[in-house]
């Protein structure tokens, strides 16, 4: 008997609408099965069997049938176990692949297994000293020509590689901060994703509780948190939004019974929050594993927000300045590397050897306006012969009041002076003023020079002033310059500049340039005392680097409760509050950028490696150099100096020492510059400190070391003194053959050596340690795409099948159709 009110046409009916939809799906898989991220989708349905489906009507031979097929959603084939797997190893896979570009890139040029470099260099050395063991070649131009050729090479090679080092430190700065670059740091990328993430974690809320599932959104979500993975360690987990009732805390996803106990699930959709894993070392020096929230579901703080962010650290800019540093100008395409503090004392940390003149070019500048010699009057009103400073009172150079109030000058009048005020107060308000002059004053006289540029231009003065300086016009010259640092855009500078921005460098105009005489190419010959340019310190600081990662704020911004944590870097100590990541691209970078350990041995900070940086690289080729040139330097100079037989070599040796260092008898003028063979490029000194046997600090680093210019021009020699002629140059190859407690024991052959054998080393372990996590990096992606990715066969097979249920069920409605009409027949 047919079911009432057409059941069975109902039951094949939701048949049909299911295996439909389970086609629409199929497709969307198979149209979607090369799509970055997505993941397979299928249909979820249940049968249906009412609750008591019995009739008043049924007879005892009735039996209960269900009514059809529900479908209850479309959902994704995914596992979250699986997810985090994928993600942790991602994280370290990362690191190791970042710590791999960088130490490939050390490689090139430290790496000296497969081209001729340092160690090849040393050798030349030696085997040049080893010729001029002979006494008649000593000082044989040829054989000191060759020797100076060898010691020439070795030098330009360290300067290489630490000029290396450092782009290879800006670099990896670059891919943490993306300053200088086109492309975005690690610091924009995250920020980014993280914005993005809390942005889908609204649409996708919105669009559950709207009934749409929003599988595509949460695919588009998982991709941006499997690339977060890589630059930084983070859990991702699934959370209830909470409510109160009565003081209860419940969640969302659950349905209540009326005495407050959980009775099941309901469809109210879960949120997504993502921490940030990270280590932290206690004052006791203890490791405590902890983390803060980046994204927290669809929660918004004051500012609208439900995602932190990353940051440099509070305070930190790539540039750092300080007082000013003058230098004299240098001539077209040279460097201005002699560096001086205002003193005049050499200032090398602050040394900006990358800083170039490109061109020096004449121009006609503006008129300037120097006035007479003012000397300080006696009581009588008589010159005396002490020149005014800046710092005498008007008064005592015979200006009255009503001349002060008389002086004019671009139309402007002077307020605020008077005959008490002194000579700088009125250079002063005369600047201050839009007087459209600068006026200075030097060695008892004023100068004012116009603001304006061009062959016609003068200083405008009045009558009354003109009269009481009693100068004169002088038709002066301005220069201009183009001024560059490192491979930054040239920048023009002229004499008239205040201050010119050259790549974040701030180039200040100390006085003018003055008279600088130059070729009519542009080449610098010549230039009075006033040709100088002021610098301000602006060195590079990649090694200070820091991150600060600043958690969701759930309060307004003048109360904030978000936590905020520093990335580990050289500064790093117990108890700073410090982090450092268990993996990540971020991690890494931190790692190579990490400071070297004072005692050369590792490196500091909180590490998740153990590989050495780009410091500590540095470090040792800056020993390196300082230890070579001590030795070359101190044999040199007590074979020209020893009072040979009257002193001992011992004493030849401390009074060379002293003497490079301006220490002992030589205080009070200062390290020499005689006699020496490497010296600092900048200073032509190489004053060394050494402590406890080992050389601590030092003028030479191996970015700065070269041979002596008076070495090159001849006026140095190689020591004829001692107990032969040759003992000098026994001297030197003795130390090529000895070990050196400087540099760890080491001859300098094995010294070179043993870094490229630790980067090897290093290089070797990384590897083993990338070449695993991608095998199970490989593995864990296998076994995620077998379970979520779109397989075309199983696809096919699934049409296949729900093709063959479509066409059953319209058979089943076709046969309830007779069999009704057969039905109605017989009425």
């Amino acid at each position: 008997m047919v079911r009432a009110t057409f059941a069975g046409f109902q039951t094949a009916l939701t048949s049909l609408q299911a295996n439909s939809r389970k086609l629409d799906v199929t497709s969307q898989n198979l149209a979607n099965m090369n799509v970055e991220g997505y993941t397979r989708q299928q249909l979820k349905t249940s049968s249906l069997n009412y609750e008591n489906p019995v009739s008043f009507y049924m007879n005892e031979n009735d039996v209960n049938v269900g009514y059809g097929v529900a479908m209850d959603g479309v959902m994704q084939i995914r596992d979250e176990f699986m997810d985090i797997q994928y993600r942790d190893q991602n994280t370290m896979t990362e690191y190791n692949s970042t710590i791999e570009y960088s130490l490939n890139t050390l490689a090139k040029f430290m790496d000296e297994s497969n081209h001729d470099g340092i160690r090849a260099s040393l050798d030349a050395i030696q085997k040049a000293l080893t010729t001029m063991q002979d006494s008649s070649k000593v000082q044989d131009p040829v054989y000191e020509g060759q020797l100076q050729s060898d010691m020439n090479a070795t030098a330009v090679l360290l300067n290489s590689a630490a000029k290396q080092i450092k782009t290879a430190e800006d670099n990896e700065f670059e891919k943490l901060s993306g300053e200088g670059t086109s492309s975005r740091g690690a610091i924009e990328n995250i920020n980014t994703l993280l914005q993005e993430i809390g942005d889908l974690n609204i649409k996708i809320k919105d669009n559950q509780l709207l009934g749409n599932s929003a599988l595509e959104l949460q695919d588009e979500r998982n991709m941006k948190i499997d690339e977060l993975s890589g630059y930084i360690p983070i859990t991702v987990e699934y959370y209830s939004e909470e409510y109160k009732v009565g003081g209860q805390t419940r969640y969302r996803i659950y349905n209540y019974d009326s005495s407050g106990r959980v009775c099941g699930r309901s469809d109210w959709p879960e949120d997504l929050r993502i921490t940030l894993d990270y280590t932290t070392k206690e004052a006791d020096g203890s490791i405590k594993q902890d983390s803060i929230i980046l994204v927290n579901g669809t929660y918004r703080d004051a500012d609208k927000k439900n995602y932190g962010s990353v940051a440099l650290k509070d305070g930190y800019t790539k540039w750092k300045y300080s007082d000013n540093i003058t230098t004299a100008t240098s001539g077209k395409n040279s460097s201005i590397d002699a560096i001086t503090d205002t003193s005049g004392t050499p200032n090398p940390p602050h040394t900006l050897e990358e800083v170039k003149i490109l061109g020096v070019q004449q121009l006609a500048s503006a008129a300037s306006y120097t006035s007479k010699t003012f000397h300080i009057l006696d009581d009588q009103g008589n010159e005396t012969s002490d020149l005014a400073t800046k710092f005498s009172k008007l008064s005592d150079i015979g200006f009255k009041d009503d001349d002060i109030s008389a002086i004019k000058i671009g139309e402007k009048s002077l307020t605020g002076l008077d005959k008490d005020s002194t000579i700088q107060e009125l250079v002063n308000a005369i600047n201050k003023e839009d007087t459209g002059v600068v006026a200075a004053f030097d060695s008892g006289v004023f100068t004012f020079t116009s603001k304006e540029t061009g062959d016609n231009s003068t200083v405008n003065l009045s009558t009354e002033t003109n009269s009481l300086f009693d100068g004169t016009t002088t038709a002066g010259k301005d220069t201009i310059m183009f001024v560059q640092y490192g491979s930054s855009t040239p920048e023009k500078l002229t004499s008239h500049t205040n201050v010119v921005k050259v790549d974040g460098m701030s180039v200040t105009v100390n006085k003018e340039f003055g008279d600088i005489q130059t070729d009519p190419l542009g080449n610098f010959l010549s230039s009075d005392s006033s040709a100088s340019v002021s610098y301000k310190e602006t060195l590079s600081q990649p090694l200070d680097v820091q991150l600060q990662f600043t958690g969701y704020d759930e309060a307004a911004p003048s109360t904030p409760t978000s936590v905020k944590r520093t990335t580990a870097n050289s500064s790093s100590v117990s108890g700073d509050e410090s982090i450092t990541f268990s993996g990540g691209s971020v991690q890494a970078s931190l790692d190579m950028l990490a400071k070297s350990d004072p005692n050369g041995t590792a490196t500091s900070g909180l590490k998740q490696g153990t590989y050495y940086g780009y410091d500590y690289y540095m470090d040792e080729l800056d020993n390196f150099a300082r230890t070579l040139a001590k030795e070359m330097n101190v044999y040199n100079y007590a074979g020209n100096e020893w009072d040979y037989p009257n002193k001992s070599e011992e004493y030849a040796i401390n009074d060379a020492i002293n003497a490079i260092n301006g220490e002992g008898s030589y205080s009070s003028i200062g390290p020499t510059k005689d006699n020496l063979l490497f010296v600092n490029r900048n200073t032509q000194t190489a004053k060394y400190t050494e402590t406890n046997g080992k050389i601590t600090d030092g003028e030479i680093t191996a970015e700065n070391i070269s041979i002596s210019t008076l070495w090159v021009n001849g006026t140095t020699k190689i020591g004829l003194r001692g107990e032969s002629s040759n003992n000098t140059i026994l001297n030197m190859l003795e130390s090529f053959t000895q070990p050196h407690k400087e540099i760890g024991d080491k001859t300098y052959a094995n010294y070179m050596n043993s870094l490229s054998t630790k980067l090897a080393n290093d290089q070797e372990n990384n590897k083993d340690a990338l070449d695993t996590n991608k095998t199970v990096l490989t593995s864990i992606t296998s076994s995620k795409d077998q379970l979520s990715g779109v397989s075309l066969d199983e696809e096919a097979a699934n049409m296949m099948t729900y093709v063959s249920s479509y066409n059953a069920a319209a058979k089943v409605i076709t046969a309830y159709d007779e069999t009704i009409k057969s039905l109605l027949a017989l009425i």
